[in-house]
């Protein structure tokens, strides 16, 4: 928005603003969901990026990051263009620990990071899983500031799609704002060779246990899932999914 009253007033934007701003945008583009909706890390709400995304598109000339016109943009005066980009592209950024499997028909995001403070989760290895018009394993996202029992609960591990133990995850919310501890992850590994992707990562967060998460694609229709829990001890392994409210499990 800077940039765009900026340009409206006639008034010079440095050059490093604008490059800065562009690479911000197309990280962005990368983030989303299949319903456009920014993927829900840490204290994020579920908020539609469609309008910022068009806006960069105009700013930066960038046709890839149209897309499209809604009520948030269709009053800001920028070209209506029919040619809208479906992002298929796999993606993975191993600074910040976010890889995504994308196919035609399905989409799997895998967080590797360690936040673990501030607006941060406590969420290692979690995973969101899309079709190709539905959400189904899903961030419950924060709901409320309110320091309270529902605030720490969401903040948790165990309101994340995650491989862990049953007597419970070694670190925890301290507060609003802080934890006990840092998660300690690998940030991960993105293989592709033919028509296969493979997204890897380990916790270390148990003594005397690794926690290893493998996603494979193994079809634009299959996913596979494998959980591997490493140690020299007996363990009873829990492994979390938390359903999209649209979801319903038959049985």
């Amino acid at each position: 928005d800077t940039i765009f009253q900026a340009r409206k007033a006639d008034i010079k934007v440095s050059k490093d603003l604008l490059n800065i701003s562009h690479a911000m945008a197309k990280a962005i583009s990368q983030m989303v969901s299949r319903n456009s909706n920014i993927y829900l890390l840490g204290d994020s709400d579920e908020i539609n990026v469609d309008d910022l995304l068009t806006l960069a598109s105009y700013l930066f000339n960038d046709e890839e990051l149209y897309r499209g016109l809604n009520e948030e943009n269709i009053f800001d005066g920028l070209p209506n263009n029919t040619l809208i980009k479906s992002n298929t592209i796999s993606y993975s950024d191993i600074s910040s620990g976010n890889h995504i499997i994308r196919t035609p028909q399905l989409e799997v995001h895998m967080f590797t990071g360690n936040l673990g403070s501030g607006h941060g989760h406590i969420s290692p290895l979690h995973i969101d899983v899309s079709g190709k018009n539905n959400s189904f394993f899903i961030d419950s996202g924060r709901f409320t500031y309110v320091d309270n029992e529902k605030r720490l609960y969401y903040k948790s591990a165990e309101a994340h799609n995650i491989p862990m133990l049953k007597q419970g995850y070694p670190v925890l919310p301290k507060g609003s704002w802080s934890y006990t501890a840092i998660s300690e992850t690998s940030r991960g590994i993105f293989i592709q060779k033919n028509n296969y992707e493979l997204m890897q990562a380990e916790n270390y967060s148990y003594q005397d246990l690794i926690i290893r998460r493998k996603i494979i694609k193994a079809s634009d229709e299959i996913i596979v899932l494998v959980d591997e829990y490493l140690s020299n001890k007996p363990n009873d392994a829990q492994i979390l999914f938390h359903l999209h409210p649209s979801c319903k499990i038959k049985n």
